[in-house]
């Protein structure tokens, strides 16, 4: 996996839970105030209808539980302007207090102003679509606690509750007449499909507010990660070019003060290693390869003065000014070209370094700048080696 990738994907799973995170902060809180305004909303239209009821018309159908007279006809026709103004209520209703029955929580339904409707078209009117009769006894206790509270002021579910009639989110208000006795409680239905398309239509918000973040994210991520791979894959380009021998190569990094920074090191980097390798170079040229690398590993070899034992080695070659009279300059160039090879790689063999060309033959030194314990012998073995070696160079060059 590349590094432009990894970078990609972290930070689109960094977008995408920050996303996910705040869309689900955001929906909870949302939806939170979206059920405290429908519990407002309910407690306040129960308050508005229990205080706008007429509450002799109402004192009448409590006296006589008659479905049939014009007060409550009245009370049906009044309730009904609150669910005729507001889609989203399904029933307005009417309660009474109920202390004589044998259960405590129980209240008796006087007015229901629903409309009797086959919502689901089997032509039959089933209890969940049925009106609550007159004296029609209910559980509030155990279906909806908060109705009870409806007769000491204003009140409203905490949460959708459920009953024969579905599932619904209700607020009450007491029907208090002029002398300030409660007569009853105005309840106001709300079906739970109505909250849940608004709780559905938000979310779909928030789902669209977190692919909109994501896709956001992913283009600011492709932006970043090309930002950053594409120095990165110009710095891997040029160490690759220095480790293919190339010394000249230089970087500029303008993609943000940092990889400024890392270009100008890499400079400083391929300069220095470009400097050493002159200075290899160098030292190669008067000592083997192995003992140039300890020199360049402490360089107080050679850069502190000391006093040291040496072993010094001359070597030149034996009747070289009669030879030079002889031959052409041609033959002596080759001469001397195959003579400082031989004479050098022995040097080099037997630890020791070159210290001087001398025209004709060279002054090699042993036991520096490395101490070596067996100076004198390396210095003889050097010398044999170079013996040997020139017998053959003779009969190769055709040399007395």
């Amino acid at each position: 996996m590349t590094y432009s990738l990894k970078i990609l994907l972290f930070i689109c799973m960094t977008t995408l839970s920050v996303a996910m995170v705040s869309a689900c902060s955001v929906y909870w809180v949302a939806y939170k105030q979206l059920i405290d305004q429908l519990q407002d909303k309910l407690a306040t239209t129960a308050t508005v209808a229990a205080t706008l009821l007429d509450t002799n018309d109402f004192k009448t159908v409590l006296r006589d539980r008659d479905n049939k007279s014009d007060a409550f006809d009245r009370l049906v026709e009044f309730l009904r302007v609150f669910s005729e103004q507001d889609e989203n209520i399904e029933y307005v209703y009417t309660v009474v207090d109920r202390p004589d029955t044998k259960y405590s929580g129980v209240v008796e339904f006087l007015v229901d102003a629903s409309v009797p409707e086959d919502s689901n078209d089997n032509g039959v009117i089933d209890d969940d679509e049925r009106v609550a009769e007159v004296g029609e006894l209910y559980n509030a206790s155990m279906n909806a606690p908060r109705m009870l509270d409806g007769f000491k002021g204003p009140a409203f579910d905490d949460e959708p509750l459920q009953d024969a009639w579905g599932w619904f989110m209700s607020g009450y208000s007491p029907i208090v007449d002029e002398d300030g006795t409660v007569l009853g409680v105005v309840g106001i239905d709300m079906a739970v499909d109505q909250l849940r398309e608004m709780r559905n239509e938000f979310l779909s918000q928030c789902i669209f507010v977190v692919l909109a973040v994501l896709a956001t994210g992913l283009i600011i991520s492709l932006i970043i990660a090309r930002s950053i791979s594409r120095p990165i894959r110009r710095l891997d380009g040029a160490f690759k070019k220095v480790a293919e021998g190339d010394m000249k190569v230089t970087l500029e990094l303008n993609s943000g003060a940092e990889f400024r920074r890392l270009g100008d090191s890499f400079n400083q980097m391929v300069a220095g290693l470009h400097q050493r390798n002159r200075i290899l170079g160098t030292l190669e040229s008067i000592m083997s390869k192995e003992v140039a690398e300890v020199v360049m590993q402490d360089e107080s070899l050679l850069n502190e003065a000391k006093r040291k034992r040496v072993t010094i080695l001359f070597c030149d070659i034996r009747g070289m000014t009669t030879l030079a009279e002889q031959e052409s300059p041609e033959r002596i160039s080759r001469i001397l070209e195959v003579f400082y090879d031989v004479m050098i790689d022995s040097v080099f063999e037997n630890k020791g370094i070159v210290d001087k060309l001398l025209g004709d033959g060279l002054m090699a030194l042993f036991g520096t700048p490395i101490d070596n314990l067996q100076q004198e012998e390396s210095a003889l073995n050097c010398a044999l080696m170079m013996q040997d070696r020139m017998r053959d160079v003779r009969k190769e060059l055709n040399m007395n």
